[in-house]
């Protein structure tokens, strides 16, 4: 993309859905560039440089191979959105300055491999949206309680038993708030106030009643659920031995186009059914989650 690295007076570029394996650090030379969509490529690793594009506002680089973000990703000036989605990312390969970013007003990491979340997310102060779903979250740090500016929270679909009672302090159910925390192993208190509406969750987790079973199931500091949560509803449609990690394989192969399933071995009967509907689905939205892909192909 030689030609391309010289437009120095675009203001948005899309590279979306190609095989683009890797960025160059020219690109960083479009100093005028606002938003930059890398989504669905087979990007492996960011330049360095990318970071000091002095006008970027909007960076998508979601559903690509990254494993790592390169040192002193947290370095942009005024970057607000921030799409990580459909990833590999984890804790452990973030940069040091990440949650830096003081201009952030949306960061999406999910579909990622996350357990834990650092405490300093609470740095983010003007942070309105933040999705985590389909991670591996053991726990939330009380300091997400800080993002006061917060109105909408994604955590659906991780290992979460818990929630911190400063969670208690955002504004989670206002008509324009989204709270979406389904499909996590919670307590049987949370999990039954879930049953009635968000609303009564965060007036159940403000109570000194949940303060009391918080700080007695962190005293108790049992193992974590496990990452494998095996669904006799899972095999019924695609045969024994088939789980929702399996299903989640599945689905990160289907973001990079790749439908071979030779490597899974399912005893009952083979695998040959709903590829297309899944195919379909990502084709329409390419952000429907691993449950939404599930829920589509009869799993319940």
């Amino acid at each position: 993309m030689p030609g391309l690295l010289n437009m120095i007076n675009i203001t948005r570029l899309t590279l979306s859905h190609n095989k683009i394996q890797a960025v160059p650090p020219g690109l960083a030379n479009l100093v005028n560039l606002e938003i930059l969509n890398l989504f669905n490529n087979h990007i492996t690793e960011l330049p360095i440089s990318l970071s000091q594009m002095p006008k970027l506002r909007i960076l998508n680089v979601g559903m690509n191979r990254l494993d790592v973000l390169p040192r002193g990703f947290g370095a942009f000036p005024v970057l607000e959105v921030l799409d990580l989605t459909y990833n590999n990312l984890s804790e452990k390969n973030l940069p040091g300055n990440f949650f830096m970013m003081e201009t952030l007003r949306a960061l999406y990491l999910a579909d990622n491999d996350f357990e834990y979340l650092p405490p300093e997310i609470g740095q983010l102060k003007n942070l309105q949206i933040l999705v985590l779903r389909e991670n591996d979250l053991v726990e939330l740090p009380k300091e997400i309680g800080e993002l006061t500016r917060l109105r909408e929270l994604h955590i659906q679909g991780n290992r979460l038993t818990v929630l911190p009672p400063e969670i208690g302090n955002l504004d989670l159910v206002s008509n324009k708030a989204v709270f979406r925390m389904e499909f996590n192993p919670w307590v049987t208190p949370i999990g039954d106030q879930l049953q009635v509406g968000i609303s009564h969750v965060m007036d159940y987790i403000r109570s000194e009643t949940y303060r009391y079973v918080y700080n007695r199931h962190q005293s108790a500091k049992g193992p974590p659920p496990p990452i494998e949560n095996d669904k006799n509803e899972i095999c019924t449609v695609y045969g024994s031995g088939t789980t929702i990690t399996t299903i989640r394989n599945w689905f990160k192969r289907f973001k990079v186009d790749n439908f071979d399933f030779k490597d899974e071995d399912c005893s009952d009967r083979p695998v040959t059914t709903n590829t297309d509907l899944i195919k379909a689905m990502l084709a329409e939205n390419p952000r429907y989650n691993i449950q939404e892909i599930i829920d589509a192909t009869n799993i319940e």
